[in-house]
């Protein structure tokens, strides 16, 4: 682990990690859910007490660093079942997904992890499974998607099917 991580669980820096993860300078909202990630993976059980904050947290952030990485641990707290989402919660979840996926901007890495999300909650929301696989399917067909986008799109469609 990372000595920021050791940080963290050490000094239950927690709050603060996530307060700094919201930050306006990309370089440390960055460090901060880097070495909250690194965190996470020694200490799970801290995370998920702050579930409510690191929500808001994912929702609100505009750093394509920090989307990544939140993405990443919310997709393992959901796959582990050790939080639930309300309907509300779970509507935000989808819309904020689907907003990150069609934006032309959002690297791969972000769009993979919105991906994992949306396929995570297709069983909950029956909707979402074809318009993901349309989504995914016409993302992996335009000329400009980058190599690995295309290898995880195929990979991803022949799983679906």
């Amino acid at each position: 682990m990372c000595l920021w991580g050791t940080l963290i669980v050490g000094g239950a820096l927690w709050d603060e990690a996530l307060r700094m993860a919201r930050t306006a300078d990309p370089k440390a909202a960055f460090r901060a859910a880097w070495a909250l990630e690194h965190a996470y993976v020694c200490a799970p059980e801290a995370v998920e007490e702050r579930f409510d904050e690191f929500f808001r947290t994912w929702l609100a952030t505009d750093s394509s660093s920090v989307q990544r990485i939140f993405s990443k641990m919310l997709c393992d707290m959901l796959r582990r079942r050790v939080v639930t989402l309300d309907d509300d919660r779970l509507a935000d979840l989808v819309a904020c997904c689907f907003d990150r996926l069609t934006a032309p901007s959002t690297p791969s890495a972000v769009a993979v992890w919105q991906i994992e999300l949306l396929d995570g909650c297709a069983a909950r929301v029956g909707w979402i499974g074809e318009q993901l696989e349309a989504i995914v399917r016409s993302m992996s067909e335009r000329p400009d998607c980058p190599p690995s986008m295309a290898s995880y799109a195929r990979r991803f469609l022949r799983r679906r099917r």
